[in-house]
């Protein structure tokens, strides 16, 4: 028999760890950087009740009732410190969070050389804005996503140029 999580742990795990939203075919994946670490911080608040978590579906007349939408968040070792994180705090991630992707050592332990070299990087390189926070948006059809993508602009907006 396989141990499984109680409820109450999966609810505190985003859904994307136990889920690849097979049912939500769309996604949108927006890059954040954080300019104010007040701002951010209520961003993130009002940020976090909708998050998925891992928990189970409902289940009702026998089946589950899978979500339209999905929303998930990572952070970066970057972004927590521009939240205010305190590195005392920070230095209990992996060494591999806190030094990033981009550096040359780590760059070369995953491969990222050459042409896929960090220096090339659309997004998340050294010649690129900061990446603080990735937000991860999956919904089930257009109208889904676009609904849920419009609560984000109007979070992010209330930021006013913080995120």
């Amino acid at each position: 028999m396989t141990a499984r999580l109680a409820d109450e742990a999966l609810a505190d795990i985003q859904g994307f760890v136990t889920s690849g939203y097979g049912h939500l075919p769309l996604a949108r994946y927006v890059f954040l950087e954080i300019h104010d670490a007040a701002a951010a911080q209520r961003y993130v608040a009002q940020l976090l009740p909708r998050i998925t978590s891992a928990a189970p579906w409902p289940i009702v007349s026998g089946g589950k009732v899978k979500p339209v939408t999905a929303v998930n968040a990572a952070f970066t070792d970057a972004g927590l410190a521009a939240l205010g994180v305190p590195g005392d705090v920070r230095c209990t991630f992996p060494v591999e969070f806190q030094e990033g992707i981009a550096t040359p050592d780590r760059s070369a332990i995953l491969g990222d050389t050459e042409e896929s070299a960090p220096e090339k990087w659309e997004f998340g390189g050294p010649q690129q804005p900061a990446i603080h926070i990735v937000v991860i948006i999956h919904g089930a059809s257009a109208v889904d996503l676009d609904r849920e993508c419009s609560v984000h602009r109007e979070l992010l907006s209330a930021t006013r140029g913080g995120v």
